[in-house]
């Protein structure tokens, strides 16, 4: 099934995507700061995963995922 984009919702969601993601300094902040927590083969919720940000950096630590985004 395909679904259409309402309008302006494509360069919105490539720009979450471009802020969230192609942010290096961001993502291996972000990996240092799980990486406290997190171990690989762990076991991580995304709850409110938004774009995947968290998601990414618990995969790059090695951890196993569940996300969840409700919209």
């Amino acid at each position: 099934m395909t679904a259409a984009l309402p309008k302006g919702s494509a360069a919105a969601l490539s720009r979450s995507l471009r802020v969230y993601h192609g942010d290096h300094a961001r993502n291996r902040a972000m990996d240092a700061l799980y990486g406290r927590f997190l171990r690989e083969g762990d076991l991580a919720f995304d709850i409110g995963a938004h774009v995947g940000d968290r998601t990414s950096s618990f995969r790059r630590l090695g951890a196993r995922v569940v996300a969840l985004e409700p919209q």
